[in-house]
């Protein structure tokens, strides 16, 4: 938001680089704006100034951006996770990375954690992977459907969802939340107030219970989410 309540463009730029995320970073005591472009682009915005932090040492598109804790990751194309801070963006995927080959190569489509050493990122073919500080491993989840977010709750599950799929879980195992009834694909997921809600384009559900239930929405049939 501008000053005095108005809207003011700080950013007009190719829509075929869109930003993969935004999140607030804590400097000197200031909430600022952090900006992470599919290209890589990363920004700061301080109100209306924007300084260019630079790009990540690889190439790729990136996709997923979250902050955990006092630092922002991104992840995406080929398996790349990095993790932004003062000098620069840092590679985490190591060996998780794979070399480029075409438009069918693995994803990570969204990242998150309960701390630095406790990341979590989900993506293409029921891809879910953790990280526990020193290396990725990939627990074996129920479905081969393609992940979209990932959402580390603070009752210590994690939440994923994508085609079709709704899972809760962690290292010891997942289970499935959604029904044979629920066939879109889940792109949305946040908490509030403790909850967890998720929606398809058309539908809005949250958890309860272990169970997905419909949030009715005034939507006069005509929008999406």
């Amino acid at each position: 938001m501008a000053p005095q309540n108005k809207w003011g463009v700080v950013s007009n730029r190719d829509i075929n680089n869109p930003p993969c995320g935004g999140d607030f970073i804590e400097e000197a005591r200031q909430r600022r704006l952090i900006s992470v472009y599919a290209s890589g682009d990363t920004y700061r915005y301080d109100v209306l100034q924007r300084t260019r932090l630079g790009r990540p040492p690889h190439a790729g598109f990136l996709s997923g951006l979250r902050r955990i804790g006092q630092s922002v990751y991104a992840c995406g194309g080929q398996n790349t996770v990095y993790r932004l801070d003062a000098g620069g963006w840092v590679d985490l995927a190591g060996p998780l990375r794979q070399p480029y080959s075409g438009p069918s190569d693995p994803t990570l489509n969204a990242i998150d954690g309960f701390a630095t050493n406790d990341l979590y990122a989900v993506g293409h073919a029921g891809a879910v992977f953790h990280f526990d500080g020193a290396a990725w491993r990939s627990p074996e989840t129920p479905t081969h459907a393609a992940q979209h977010q990932v959402v580390c709750h603070d009752d210590g599950l994690v939440y994923a969802c994508g085609a079709g799929t709704v899972l809760r879980g962690g290292t010891q195992g997942w289970q499935p939340l959604n029904t044979a009834e629920h066939t879109e694909d889940f792109w949305g997921m946040a908490t509030l107030d403790g909850t967890i809600y998720l929606c398809t384009y058309r539908t809005l559900y949250r958890v309860v219970d272990g169970t997905l239930k419909e949030v009715p929405v005034s939507a006069n049939g005509s929008g999406s989410f």
